[in-house]
């Protein structure tokens, strides 16, 4: 596993000829439970939201297993505060260690290093003090409902991401299912509806309009959160299929995404933020530059909005767990994401693989294996190409333990598959159609080598 600090780059500027973006897993065996320990140990349960510290440190909530965890700079996990699995759920104020929680869900830190935590089942928000390590109730009680007011008679009803306001006096909280934005004075302990006016509850249906605040603004369901140096707000409005913007002044436009609202009707394209459409986006992320990297749910990718486009950087848009180029790499779910602290590392939850992966660049080479100094990449030999019938994959200098071979087409859908068995395989290509095609040599979900293959 690399390091935080182990990239010299800044994520998303355009890759020169000799780099190229790449996903691949930090931490956890894609294998549901908790299990602490190195990268290749720890065990997650349906990680949903993520945070740095100012020290390189990865939380968190590990939602399904109703605990926060901790992820130190070298990769290595510890449960941080809650429970210890699906069974161990409740609500408890205290001490770290002996706090309950149920279905914890976004998280953001401060700069003392306080965690603030929305507990989606409990419908509360709770907060985890640096300095004493205790857990207390921020704001709302275990009763589902809407109320503002003060923080321990306010209710939310299944809050989901938070976001500090730059002074770190406010606590904005995506209300989903109340669908609005809700407000938190850190300082004087009250709650206010910041932008919305929908319905109380699930199933009741948001709707989608553009307006003032808690006037006419709508939501249906927002999930992620966001907010600028000027205190511009950012949502990813789930059900709705759209990013809105809360400027200021409490006036909410949308950013990007035209689908109609409803989650059976969201669609996948790319374009300019006036035509494209997103797929139940959950999650964002402003980057430094300003662009908007997008957490696109149904659509199995992370997008990307930049000069007024929007385009995928991360997934082939079909559900599966290969770490590979960033255009060609399979996500299920991803979910929350951030930044390392030298800005060149995107990490994000993989939801559904229940792991921690990462983006960044590098320079396109391999590592070399272990018995001498020859890449994969050199030793992966597939030919011929342009293929015509038959096309030979050699793996001769290898050790072909735990290597699959694994061939997609053009659009990133898996032609071939299968356990490495023989040093040298001979594949029926006979049937394939006219095109572009690239054969992956896999190990523990980690792509090895890519050789691309030409079909006449």
């Amino acid at each position: 596993m690399k390091n935080l600090y182990s990239f010299a780059f800044f994520i998303l500027l355009i890759n020169t000829a000799n780099t190229q973006s790449v996903v691949e897993t930090f931490c956890g065996t894609g294998i549901a439970g908790l299990t602490n320990g190195t990268p290749n140990q720890t065990a997650f349960n349906y990680p949903q939201s993520i945070c740095i510290d100012q020290m390189g440190n990865l939380y968190i909530t590990d939602s399904d297993n109703n605990c926060i965890r901790k992820i130190d700079q070298n990769g290595n996990s510890t449960t941080f505060a809650g429970g210890s699995g699906p069974q161990d759920t409740g609500y408890v104020d205290g001490e770290k260690s002996i706090a309950r929680f149920n279905v914890p869900s976004g998280i953001c830190i401060n700069a003392q290093g306080d965690l603030f935590v929305t507990d989606f089942w409990n419908h509360c928000v709770r907060k985890i003090s640096a300095s004493t390590g205790m857990v207390s109730t921020v704001a709302g009680s275990t009763i589902e409902g809407y109320a503002d007011g003060i923080s321990d008679s306010a209710q939310f009803n299944s809050p989901r991401a938070l976001v500090l306001s730059p002074d770190e006096n406010f606590l904005f909280v995506a209300d989903s299912w109340n669908h609005r934005i809700r407000k938190i004075d850190l300082q004087n302990n009250t709650v206010s509806t910041y932008a919305g006016s929908g319905v109380f509850g699930y199933p009741n249906q948001g709707s989608h309009n553009d307006g003032q605040d808690t006037v006419s603004a709508t939501f249906y369901t927002p999930t992620g959160l966001d907010i600028d140096s000027n205190g511009v707000l950012y949502v990813a409005d789930a059900f709705n299929h759209r990013i809105r913007k809360i400027d200021t002044l409490g006036v909410v436009t949308t950013v990007v995404g035209n689908g109609p609202s409803g989650s059976a009707n969201g669609s996948y394209a790319p374009g300019n933020t006036a035509t494209a459409r997103l797929n139940v986006p959950v999650e964002l992320m402003l980057l430094p530059s300003g662009d908007i990297l997008v957490s696109d749910l149904y659509s199995q990718r992370i997008r990307l909005i930049t000069n007024d486009t929007v385009e995928t950087y991360a997934g082939t848009g079909s559900v599966g767990f290969y770490d590979d180029y960033a255009e060609l790499s399979q996500l299920n779910n991803p979910r929350a994401m951030t930044l390392s602290l030298t800005g060149d590392t995107l990490f994000f939850t993989d939801q559904g693989n229940n792991v921690i992966r990462m983006i960044f660049t590098q320079e396109n080479q391999n590592p070399p294996t272990s018995n001498n100094q020859l890449s994969f990449q050199d030793q992966f030999k597939v030919y011929p190409s342009p293929v015509s019938d038959q096309l030979v994959i050699d793996l001769s200098n290898l050790q072909t333990n735990d290597l699959n071979i694994v061939i997609q087409n053009a659009l990133g859908q898996t032609i071939y598959s299968n356990n490495v068995n023989t040093s040298i395989e001979a594949i029926d290509a006979s049937s394939w159609n006219t095109g572009m095609y690239a054969a992956k040599l896999v190990s523990n979900h980690k792509v090895m080598a890519v050789q691309k293959i030409i079909k006449r």
